[in-house]
């Protein structure tokens, strides 16, 4: 299935949005090309212009100061914040099958200051088997402190629904508080209450003290939530650290197919504005075969880069995992046989990299 744009998303997307911006003659469309290349040129390959958000700069929600914490547990289990759904899209999969992704804004009233990587928790509607009301659970925010309609007043959700066969046959008592919350999640309406807890979590905050920092983020699944919130801040929004950045960014994300390719529109157009600054890497794990005939997983796919992980890491770059934690055994085999192959120790490597603040994974 086609991913549905979202609010903010409508964006230049290479040849196919000159084609449908057009639709004129051959010379139109050489013209607009040679605009392009011209000002790609100019701007050393940051324009500036056509992928930022709306026209009012965003610094109303910026922290001051140099030692400013992010806001934690402002709302709790006891006195969650009450919110109301705005939207709830389904961006990758199908009903039918009830195996899909959706993209769900949640509107707070500013109420929830929270910072890029961190999550926050939702307490689903209703009452368990025993009459107690169901736990929270946690998920990371896929949209920037500004959220998707930059007011700062929603925050936004990526949520994988529970395959329906995963649920067939399974009693309440069965179900994880994630089942039971990603299922109520992903049926809820706009306009519905929904109550909120947090922010959480200090492990995958952006750093932002350096304009030059490199950053590579390795994601699978609807662990691409925080990154999505990253990227809006880094090459979308008009924030001091967006126009100021000039690092580079490396995406490394896992998906089951094609057809998972959560928010795919927005970071092609990330690459068509800043191609000297963003990259990204698939690894499809339904179907994708290497040369050797096995299944490519996501540390198969950082092995071919890792003469540029290490490189970048050597030079100061942060690296950022989300997602599945199973992706981890693969790819901390492979950074230690990478390690080993350059006759370095693979434990005193990662803790050099936590002491310097540069490997990010919640739980760190």
């Amino acid at each position: 299935m086609a991913e549905e744009v979202l609010p903010g998303e409508l964006y230049h997307s290479g040849n196919k949005f000159i084609m449908q911006a057009f639709k004129k003659s051959f010379w139109t469309v050489a013209r607009y090309s040679m605009i392009m290349f011209s000002a790609h040129i100019i701007t050393g390959g940051r324009n500036t212009n056509t992928l930022r958000l709306g026209t009012k700069k965003q610094d109303f929600l910026e922290g001051r100061g140099k030692n400013v914490d992010p806001p934690l547990n402002t709302h709790t289990d006891d006195l969650p914040l009450m919110a109301r759904v705005v939207s709830n899209k389904r961006i990758a999969g199908s009903s039918s099958s009830g195996d899909e992704v959706r993209h769900i804004v949640i509107r707070h009233y500013g109420k929830m200051r929270f910072w890029e990587g961190q999550k926050i928790g939702v307490i689903p509607r209703g009452v368990d088997s025993n009459g107690h009301r169901h736990s929270a659970w946690q998920y990371y925010v896929a949209s920037s402190r500004y959220g998707d309609n930059l007011e700062g007043d929603t925050l936004s959700l990526c949520i994988r629904k529970p395959p329906k066969q995963y649920l067939e046959g399974k009693r309440e008592e069965d179900l994880t508080a994630k089942d039971i919350c990603s299922e109520f999640l992903c049926r809820v309406k706009p306009n519905d209450a929904i109550m909120l807890t947090g922010p959480f979590g200090k492990e995958l905050l952006l750093s932002e003290e350096d304009k030059s920092t490199d950053f590579i983020f390795v994601a699978s699944g609807t662990g691409i939530a925080p990154f999505r919130a990253f990227l809006r801040r880094l090459f979308a929004e008009h924030t001091r650290i967006s126009h100021a950045h000039r690092g580079t960014t490396l995406l490394f994300f896992g998906v089951p197919n094609q057809n998972f390719l959560l928010y795919e529109g927005f970071f092609k157009s990330i690459k068509l504005n800043y191609p000297q600054q963003f990259g990204r890497v698939y690894a499809y794990l339904r179907g994708g075969i290497n040369k050797d005939g096995r299944k490519v997983f996501i540390h198969d796919k950082m092995r071919e880069y890792a003469e540029e992980i290490f490189m970048k890491l050597d030079r100061g770059a942060h690296i950022y995992f989300s997602g599945s934690i199973k992706m981890m055994d693969g790819i901390s085999i492979m950074f230690e046989e990478e390690c080993e192959s350059r006759g370095i120790d693979y434990e005193s490597w990662v803790e050099d990299l936590r002491k310097n603040g540069q490997w990010h994974i919640e739980g760190d």
